[in-house]
């Protein structure tokens, strides 16, 4: 959510683990080279080959010579740590790497376990990534980890003028929010990290305000919310927390919350409000398609120009 009289979900993304590719075993063999006059002493050498992939993303494998001595028995050839079921288990992790969708951007979780995985730094995702729709995860691990990727959320909110910041606007699709209403990173004591939040009622009054959000550059509108919210929620701790929210905060946690339902902002503009951005979604659905054309069929575009009916007179 930007601070500065407008209110957006503010998410930074790299690009994504790509696809890795390539024969990652071809050439390694096993085998320690040892000095015919030292018998007890073993030496190992290793080096790298490097396995590309279409989008410029490397691994690198030890390749350890062939033994020099072929009357050594082949059962102490093996280097330790790295045997046969060593190997194997590893060509296993990356082939398993190879299934993952191909993404054009941001890191995002490298895996579907319950531990969230990713790789800063973290930059903002654009509309229209299909990351911003996805279902997001629930959260099931906590502790330090958790911590260690809300801090990061933290400086990217503040790096961009934001006061909320959801995790799949990150490339992270998990349920995961950060906020600290005051846009301030010197008020530590106004933030908060909510893990698997959920709304168990929202105030009868509502009002309107004119949101932005940077997963969408350029572009404002009118929305309606709740001006008070109860919700629930896990703090970094796995520990249940629930409390009330209203005014301007309640605005920002129900903005992030909704990122996490996989709902952007527009969503909830009234037509005549679409109608008046829709040139600029458009142009943004373009610009995406022409970077990632792999990703054209994935998007969910905003459709046709709403119609909007001209009223005259005096009310």
């Amino acid at each position: 959510m930007t601070f500065a009289t407008v209110l957006g979900g503010i998410s930074r993304c790299v690009p994504s683990k790509n696809i890795l590719q390539g024969s990652l075993g071809r050439g390694v063999s096993a085998g320690p080279s040892r000095s015919r006059n030292s018998p007890a002493s073993t030496t190992i050498t290793t080096t790298t080959r490097f396995c590309s992939g279409n989008f410029g993303w490397s691994s690198f494998l030890p390749v350890v010579p062939k033994h020099d001595n072929d009357d050594v028995p082949r059962h102490r050839r093996n280097v330790k740590g790295f045997g046969r079921r060593k190997m194997s288990k590893m060509l296993d992790e990356m082939n398993s790497l190879k299934r993952e969708k191909v993404r054009s951007m941001g890191t995002g979780p490298s895996s579907t376990t319950a531990s969230i995985q990713w790789k800063g730094p973290l930059n903002v995702i654009k509309y229209p990534d299909p990351r911003l729709r996805t279902e997001n995860e629930k959260i099931t691990e906590f502790g330090k980890p958790l911590q260690e990727l809300a801090d990061e959320m933290f400086d990217v909110m503040y790096d961009d003028d934001g006061c909320g910041l959801a995790a799949p606007q990150v490339g992270i699709n998990y349920r995961l929010m950060v906020f600290n209403p005051q846009g301030d990173r010197r008020k530590k004591d106004t933030e908060m990290v909510l893990a698997n939040p959920e709304i168990i009622s929202s105030g009868e009054e509502k009002d309107w305000f004119r949101e932005g959000c940077l997963s969408f550059p350029g572009i404002r509108g009118q929305v309606e919310r709740p001006t008070k919210v109860l919700i629930r929620a896990q703090d970094v701790k796995g520990e249940d927390i629930e409390f009330e929210l209203e005014g301007f905060t309640a605005r920002v946690f129900q903005h992030e919350y909704d990122h996490l339902s996989g709902t952007l902002f527009h969503d909830r503009m009234p037509d005549k409000e679409v109608a008046e951005i829709h040139a600029k979604l458009v142009t943004l659905e373009d610009n995406f398609v022409e970077a990632n054309p792999i990703l054209a069929d994935d998007i969910k575009r905003v459709g046709p120009k709403p119609e909007t009916k001209k009223v005259f007179g005096i009310f």
